[in-house]
């Protein structure tokens, strides 16, 4: 068990342990991020070659057909689905790796929540990346298995290792420990500000985009308020959507950063996506919201 002097700090012996699990976390997770790399490099290397092959074999049987019939093709529409699926969620996997990687060895303690979050994030990224593509092409699928399972398996261990460091720590008080506990109706991450303006009625707050579906705002979707959104800016940009029902598929891209969409109650400003697998949408591509930035606030 760790020992602390009478000032309540760690020994030496206790802070040379958690340096080098801390060294060893980062080397895991600094591996798995060349695996996923690697492992995108070669599924567009390997379906890049067998549509070149299955082009070259046609050749000697009958005339090509055109490209627009070739790609208008079912099982290619959803393989091209697929991989565009598959390159959102890897850059996704990849910018919450990276994430873990950034935090500073001082302030390892305070961020637990942060990086098993993160580090979870990207299990599940990848392993919907490896869901994804066997639905569209079962002959990919016992490539993605044995070359996905490194990566996977380096970021399920970084995450243990997170989880068992974090147990520790809490096991000796939750020395230094930040915890992501409710504080006056919202979590500590939450600014006082920021508290304030998701209590505020929707009719009451300045917006810098208005959406209406009648017209009287200046947009008509959701989607083209967005992309009015400056790119990481750090102001909160602040979108009121009027009472209606909105047929789209909204993404928050990862270049919007602090952005606030507001509505008139859930009764009354309802989006309602029209995507699904059975139409060969991903699964990830079909969802109607989708948040790819941990910076926006939704009320």
């Amino acid at each position: 068990m760790a020992t602390m002097n009478p000032y309540g700090k760690l020994d030496e012996a206790e802070q040379e342990r958690l340096i080098a699990r801390t060294r060893t976390r980062r080397r895991i997770t600094i591996i798995g991020l060349s695996s996923i790399v690697l492992v995108a490099v070669i599924v567009g290397a390997v379906v890049g070659a067998t549509q070149t092959k299955a082009s070259k074999s046609g050749l000697m049987i009958s005339p090509l057909p055109p490209p627009s019939k070739l790609f208008a093709a079912p099982h290619y529409q959803r393989t091209l689905a697929a991989i565009q699926s598959c390159q959102e969620l890897l850059s996704l996997a990849l910018d919450h790796l990276n994430s873990s990687l950034s935090v500073e060895d001082l302030k390892f303690l305070e961020v637990f929540d942060d990086l098993r979050t993160w580090l979870s994030s990207a299990g599940t990224y990848q392993q919907t990346c490896i869901d994804e593509l066997e639905y569209a092409s079962t002959g990919l699928s016992t490539f993605l298995n044995d070359n996905f399972k490194n990566s996977t398996e380096y970021t399920s261990n970084s995450l243990a290792i997170v989880t068992t460091f974090e147990e520790s720590i809490s096991a000796l008080g939750a020395i230094g420990r930040r915890r992501l506990m409710s504080v006056g109706g919202g979590p500590e991450w939450l600014s006082y500000k920021e508290r304030k303006l998701l209590q505020t009625p929707s009719s009451s707050i300045k917006a810098d985009a208005v959406v209406a579906k009648d017209g009287s705002g200046k947009y008509k979707t959701i989607g083209a308020a967005l992309k009015e959104v400056p790119g990481k800016s750090n102001k909160r940009f602040v979108i009121y959507v009027k009472k209606g029902i909105y047929v789209e598929n909204v993404m928050i891209e990862k270049s919007k950063w602090n952005v606030m969409i507001v509505g008139d109650g859930k009764n009354a400003t309802i989006v309602s996506g029209s995507l699904n697998v059975v139409d060969g949408t991903p699964t990830f591509q079909s969802a109607t919201f989708v948040l790819a930035k941990d910076s926006s606030l939704g009320t």
